[in-house]
């Protein structure tokens, strides 16, 4: 009995010895987070010799620094294959060297042996931690050397490098620099691997002034974030605890609107019910950026004023994108707005240029050499960027006028230069003894690989010698990239397009951004309904995200419209139909009208008709000729619920609904749609069978984004609590166990 029970506590024992080394390294540990290759966008590599590369790019959160210790662990499964072997034997050398750098400094030249998943841990130095690219995100690097592919007959080589690689990084959690002109960073980072959300507050009583800013801020980050940030908009009352401690927030409003903001650490303080900033004028316009109170590794942007001119002002000069600070970096007051178009590109620095010609020297992009080292092992990479600002767009007939020269010790046939814009390859330049003594190479750059505001336009170096076998001399294996190359970038004005013909559903965002600066499009809301503001708010960050003018002027009015508005205007309609008295004036043209007092519509001419119960959640989108102006358009996006009101916004902002509009009339249930023309009679498909009013969909108010899976940033504190209750449950089924066969002993004897 004795000795089973001592059996049973030394295998409890055995059992608990992996954990409980686990938890004391983990606890010594600083923070630290484990991305694997799968998470950075590559869940299997496959590279073949004799050369192959690959590249994974990511952001951390800005209040990260990153600590000593770091590591890549490669997990690779590598063959070759050769006259008279079929195959590698285990744990041979294949010939081929895998080399893996990190934010552009070479870390390891790895040789690759034959089998699979083998795992090699390489550790990055400390000097290139914090060696960030000009954009702000890190960059892991791998080069497949399989030179010997090339001396032998027939041998090939083939590495698989496998999603579960991974990289180690601690760190320690700082202060986020303050800066408006680097925004939308910290608040949007591209390839951020933390998951990361913001939220926009707006008074609970808001003017219409101030909605109008609620939608110019909302659009601002629609385009600055190219539509992938998760934001969404709530009003103060709506701010909870959880909301506030996790999010970035965004205060959009007067002074008076936002009490809140009362006694928080602002560098333009609420003193009372205006904000207290030197210079700051009634009229003018206040950005300003502090550490949220709530949580030191999240920002707080106030868009503000002591007006609602102001406000208005403040939101419009954010949508620049361009943004003119103080004596600090943290506060810009905006005394007027004027929508000047620019003439040319910017620099990265938002430096602005005039012509259509432009050379790397104007860009601030010095002479640059990529030579075969220690620290580049034949690879290198020159990056080039620029802005093309709010209000131009990219013409046919651009192109690159690469100046180079390169080493006559090279491979030429196995070496040269590949050039990408915005990750998008766009052409390259091969080397010969001719461009040994000077080359220039011609690009053509697609206008459709242009963005709207930041672009990259990346040089791809690899350097071969021309035999493997000998030592090369590194300084003599090289090729520079000459700071006279040159841009020829040219741009135009974006310009409202007439509007030819009444568009159907399908055709959204049209015509809204056939304006630029969606200054022809009024939202019309109801004055006391939170929901239609928020879905109001999405599609203007959805419509910011596609519209390329130099300034947004989304306007927005409570449920009338004045005269001249009507005449000028594309209106957005958004609500509940009997809180929206312009629907009225609109009966007679509207595809499916509405009672008097009633949010259900009525479209008697179609195929089948629906008796729908008033509690039911449903979405209505209804497009229509302007009854005031022919060249005008309305778009009534409503709902029979707040539910409602959402689900009919999602059908807009998300694509796989949206694909499934047509006419222009559409019932939207959840995700589905019931679409119908009553200009042609067609269309009123049914619904899905068994929809009633005991179904619920949860509507989705943020920007959609593509899923993903949430990563798990781990400290050592993280597993203890798991630890002890594990150990806990075993301890009881030992002396469980062991009182059972006690028991069981002395009922035998």
């Amino acid at each position: 009995m004795k000795k089973l029970i001592s059996l049973l506590l030394l295998a409890f024992v055995v059992a608990a010895l992996p954990l409980s080394g686990q938890n004391v390294q983990a606890a010594a540990a600083t923070d630290q987070i484990v991305l694997t290759f799968k998470e950075l966008g590559a869940p299997t590599t496959l590279m073949q010799g004799p050369f192959s590369s690959e590249r994974l790019r990511f952001s951390l959160p800005a209040n990260w620094a990153l600590q000593d210790g770091a590591e890549i662990t490669i997990v690779a499964s590598a063959y070759f294959a050769g006259e008279g072997m079929p195959g590698a034997t285990l744990n041979e050398y294949t010939g081929a060297v895998l080399q893996v750098s990190f934010n552009g400094q070479l870390i390891a030249s790895q040789p690759l042996r034959s089998g699979n998943d083998i795992v090699y841990r390489l550790k990055i130095p400390a000097e290139t931690l914090n060696n960030v690219r000009s954009d702000g995100r890190h960059e892991v690097g791998l080069f497949l050397d399989a030179g010997i592919d090339c001396d032998y007959e027939f041998h090939h080589t083939f590495v698989e490098i496998s999603g579960a690689s991974s990289i180690t990084l601690p760190y320690a959690e700082t202060a986020i620099p303050m800066d408006l002109r680097r925004l939308p960073r910290p608040i949007f980072q591209p390839d951020l691997v933390v998951p990361r959300s913001a939220v926009l507050v707006m008074p609970d009583a808001p003017s219409a002034d101030e909605l109008q800013a609620v939608l110019n801020v909302m659009a601002a980050f629609g385009r600055m974030s190219n539509r992938a940030l998760a934001l969404t908009a709530v009003p103060l009352g709506g701010l909870t605890d959880a909301v506030r401690g996790e999010s970035d927030l965004i205060f959009v409003g007067k002074a008076a609107s936002l009490p809140i903001l009362a006694q928080q650490p602002l560098p333009a303080p609420l003193k009372g019910s205006r904000f207290d900033f030197a210079g700051l004028q009634e009229s003018d316009g206040l950005l300003q950026m502090a550490a949220s109170p709530w949580n030191s590794g999240r920002t707080m942007l106030i868009v503000g004023g002591n007006s609602d001119e102001g406000v208005v002002k403040a939101a419009q000069a954010l949508t620049t994108g361009n943004l003119l600070t103080s004596i600090r970096p943290d506060v810009s007051v905006v005394q007027s707005v004027n929508p000047v178009i620019p003439a040319g590109i910017q620099t990265a620095d938002q430096a602005q240029l005039t012509s259509a010609d432009v050379k790397l020297s104007d860009l601030g992009i010095a002479t640059q050499t990529v030579a075969f080292n220690s620290s580049t092992a034949g690879t290198g990479s020159i990056y080039i960027n620029f802005i093309v600002p709010p209000g131009l767009v990219p013409t046919e007939g651009a192109y690159m006028d690469l100046v180079f020269s390169n080493s006559a010790l090279i491979d030429y046939g196995r070496s040269g230069l590949a050039v990408y814009l915005n990750n998008t390859l766009v052409g390259s330049a091969r080397f010969s003894d001719e461009t040994s003594e000077g080359g220039v190479q011609r690009i053509n750059l697609p206008v459709s690989a242009f963005r709207l505001g930041e672009n990259l336009l990346t040089i791809d170096a690899g350097l071969i010698p021309l035999d493997n076998c000998a030592s090369p001399t590194f300084d003599n294996l090289w090729v520079t990239v000459f700071s006279d190359s040159s841009l020829h970038l040219p741009m135009t004005a974006a310009t409202t397009q007439p509007l030819s013909r009444l568009r159907n559903l399908s055709d959204y965002p049209v015509p809204f951004t056939d304006d630029p600066t969606l200054g022809t499009t009024l939202f019309v809301l109801p004055e006391k309904d939170p929901q239609a503001w928020k879905t109001a708010g999405a599609l203007a960050y959805d419509l910011g995200g596609r519209a390329p003018g130099a300034l947004f002027n989304l306007g927005a009015v409570f449920n009338n419209v004045p005269e001249d508005l009507r005449l000028a205007k594309n209106l957005i309609v958004v609500g509940q139909p009997a809180q929206l008295p312009v629907l009225s004036d609109l009966a007679n043209s509207l595809p499916a009208s509405f009672e008097a007092g009633s949010n259900v519509a009525l479209l008697d001419n179609q195929h089948v008709i629906y008796r729908i119960s008033a509690d039911k959640s449903l979405g209505y989108l209804e497009l229509l000729t302007s009854p005031w102006n022919d060249q005008r358009i309305v778009m009534a996006v409503l709902g029979t619920t707040p539910e409602g009101i959402a689900f009919a916004g999602n059908a807009l902002t998300v694509s796989a609904i949206r694909t499934t509009l047509k006419g222009n009339f559409a019932v939207i249930d959840g995700t589905a749609s019931l679409v119908a023309d009553t200009r042609t009679g067609t269309g009123g498909g049914a619904l899905a069978a068994g929809l009633g009013t005991d179904m619920t969909v949860q509507p989705t108010l943020a920007p959609v984004l593509p899923a993903q899976a949430p990563l798990q940033v781990k400290t050592g504190k993280d597993m203890i609590p798991l630890a002890l209750g594990i150990v806990a449950a075993l301890i009881i089924v030992v002396i469980v166990l062991a009182i059972w066969l006690k028991a069981r002993g002395q009922k035998s004897a």
